[in-house]
């Protein structure tokens, strides 16, 4: 088994024998779980895209994949493993941590062993026991309407669900407008003005009955800054959403 230098595209097969693979590094048997947690973090990298767990037929799919191949509790029903897919589809992957069992490397009788510190594992056991994380703000809710006669509906739909906000439909209009406006009633202006913030040259006027964004022609990219207070990526604690697209007008 080889792997080229730079970055590689494995078959199951391939990421396979990487994960079982005990002598391809002197690290031995923590080489092989370091690169076990590395294959975690690159699948849920891959599966965690908008394009993947945006789509509940695509989730659905890789419920049924998990189910054959990892074992879990007995009341952890496949809906359920779907449901808890969208939920954890915010938490990147520089938000995981992997963690071994605390210990010591040694010898006895001529094998090499590891003595697990069971002091420092319990300490470990009751933080996974006790995790609650950290509680998530709420995403602001917005609806997208793609007037811009270029068909960024789907695309935008996905850039703002990646930074943080709640999209909650998103549809193409016939009618072709030059400017970009976020539309939202009185109470909801402030988000208004999160979203535009993000948005060069955006116009935030009152209106309706829910937070829009409206897409002109001229709309190119979003800004390229940190997300916007209001809209913080979610932790696994969050309810699960998901986008829904509308036919066009």
């Amino acid at each position: 088994f080889r792997l080229r230098a730079g970055p590689n595209h494995l078959d199951g097969n391939a990421a396979l024998s990487f994960v079982r693979a005990r002598y391809a590094t002197g690290s031995g048997d923590f080489g092989r779980i370091q690169r076990q947690q590395q294959f975690l973090k690159a699948v849920v990298a891959k599966v965690g895209r908008p394009q993947i767990l945006g789509r509940p037929d695509r989730v659905r799919a890789l419920g049924r994949a998990f189910a054959q191949n990892v074992t879990v509790d007995q009341g952890f029903s496949l809906n359920e493993m779907a449901q808890f897919a969208l939920k954890v589809r915010r938490v990147g992957v520089d938000q995981l941590t992997t963690l071994t069992v605390p210990g010591r490397e040694t010898t006895i009788n001529q094998e090499s062993v590891v003595l697990m510190d069971r002091s420092a594992a319990e300490a470990l056991f009751a933080r996974l026991r006790n995790e609650s994380g950290p509680q998530a703000q709420a995403a602001v809710k917005v609806a997208v309407e793609d007037a811009s006669g270029k068909g960024l509906a789907a695309s935008v739909a996905r850039s703002l669900d990646e930074k943080g906000f709640d999209v909650v439909r998103y549809e193409t209009v016939t009618t072709v407008q030059r400017e970009t406006e976020v539309i939202a009633p009185k109470p909801m202006l402030p988000d208004a003005d999160r979203l535009a913030a993000i948005i060069p040259r955006a116009r935030v006027r009152s209106g309706g009955t829910e937070l829009r964004l409206v897409l002109g022609s001229r709309f190119e990219d979003f800004v390229r800054q940190q997300p916007v207070q209001g809209a913080q990526q979610e932790q696994s604690s969050s309810p699960s959403r998901r986008i829904s697209p509308c036919p066009a007008a």
